[in-house]
Parts: structure tokens; C-alpha cells; sequence
């Protein structure tokens, strides 16, 4: 089963990817216990593609579990200078004991699908609490644009 999801950050591209190479294990870890408090998350080697940051990612739900061995990749991109796009793609193996079965197999997808948008809006919400809240340098204090006067 492919799953694909994404949530954006609040922070540059460039302030979420330093926070993840530096750090991402131990906030991704934290993002799948706040998501699921039993399981196993493994990050592989990080790479970068121009201003985007590609991080294969591995998680495997504790048993019972409807679904296995969740695998992908967690993709940052840039939105606009001050905002991030965070996906995650990856798939997994529905249980053999859901195939067949129309309403377990709907239930073990949903469940993934639970997993992943769980996993990424707190892994959101910890990339941006540990980060520097971004300034709008074209405004003054009152919001007004100083190329205005």
C-alpha cells in the first residue's frame, strides 16, 4: 500500500533542513512516540537534492499491528521563503489476516494513513518549537512595509 501526506512548517527550508540534520533522529523519534507509543523508527543517510532534503525513513509498529514495516522517504521543500513543505511517501505491507477481508483491509489502511499524518504534524510541531521564530523583515513593528514612506 503507497501512502503519501504532507503538512507545511512555518519555518525556512533552510532552518527546517539544519534542524534535521543535526537533530532528526532524536525529534523524528519523538514525533512517532507522540504518534504511536510502541514501535521502532530508523532514519537512513540523509541526501540533498538543491534546496530540498530527502531522508529514507523505516518505522515498525510494535505487534499486533495491522500493518508492517512502514518505508519511505521524508522530503522537505521550500514553499516560500518562509515556509516549508514536509511529505513523507512511503508504503507498507497490510497484514495477511486483513487481505480478503474488505473491512479489515479498509481499517489497517486507515490506520497507516492515521500513522503517517499523525507522525508528520508532530514532527512539524517539534521542528518548529526548536527553531527560531521566522521575522518578516519588510514590516516595521506597526506593519507597515519601510519602502512605503
Amino acid at each position: 500500500m503507497l501512502i503519501e501526506d504532507f503538512v507545511p512548517i512555518s519555518r525556512s527550508v533552510r532552518i527546517t533542513n539544519a534542524l534535521l540534520l543535526a537533530h532528526g533522529t532524536e525529534i523524528a523519534r519523538a514525533a512517532a512516540r507522540a504518534a504511536v507509543p510502541t514501535g521502532s523508527l530508523t532514519l537512513g543517510p540523509p541526501r540533498t537534492r538543491a534546496d530540498s532534503l530527502v531522508v529514507p525513513i523505516m518505522w515498525s509498529p510494535q505487534r499486533p499491528s495491522a500493518f508492517e514495516d512502514l518505508q519511505g522517504d521524508l522530503q522537505t521543500s521550500p514553499l516560500d521563503e518562509l515556509l516549508t513543505h514536509l511529505a513523507l511517501v512511503a508504503s507498507c505491507h497490510i497484514l495477511a489476516d486483513a487481505l480478503g477481508r474488505r473491512a479489515l483491509y479498509r481499517d489497517a489502511e486507515r490506520a497507516a494513513q492515521r500513522f503517517v499524518r499523525a507522525f508528520l504534524t508532530h514532527l512539524a510541531t517539534e521542528l518548529e518549537l526548536r527553531s527560531p521564530v521566522p521575522v518578516d523583515r519588510g514590516r516595521d513593528g506597526a506593519g507597515n512595509d519601510p519602502g512605503d514612506g
